[in-house]
């Protein structure tokens, strides 16, 4: 499990931080969401409380998604495609940014729930958690300016 979560990990980290750079360079700083404060409960957020709690919320995104497609491909596409738009209602650019990193999530836990639903949010939740370090890393760095 630790190789497969080090492998998705740089799997869904990787291109999303060539969206991020690549959306940085063509879009103005004005279309990204600006942090006025930032402490400790947002990195806790980052860190725990999103990969954990939107892990969870998979479980009912799959459920109605089920209800159209059987595929896992189509479905961990639809996944992807309701966490970005989730995460665009906050900012648009967060949206295209995070649609393939839940993309990967997606196939990860689709993957792992043939084994067991416990195996497949802990699996997909450290995955997210490893993904979500670099944004930690910025929400710090921002506090101690």
């Amino acid at each position: 499990m630790p190789g497969y979560v080090l492998r998705a990990t740089l799997l869904s980290l990787l291109p999303s931080l060539a969206v991020s750079a690549l959306l940085a360079l063509v879009l103005p700083a004005s279309v990204y969401r600006q942090f006025e404060s930032v402490g400790w409960f947002d990195v806790f957020g980052v860190l725990v409380v999103s990969p954990w709690g939107e892990t969870l919320l998979m479980l009912p995104i799959f459920w109605v998604l089920r209800r159209f497609v059987v595929k896992p491909t189509s479905l961990a596409f639809g996944s992807a495609a309701c966490w970005g738009m989730l995460h665009a209602i906050v900012t648009p650019t967060w949206g295209l940014v995070v649609a393939w990193p839940f993309f990967v999530f997606s196939v990860c836990f689709l993957a792992w729930q043939r084994r067991s639903r416990k195996l497949a949010i802990i699996v997909t939740s450290l995955i997210h958690m490893f993904h979500n370090l670099i944004p930690a890393i910025v929400l710090i760095s921002m506090m101690q300016s």
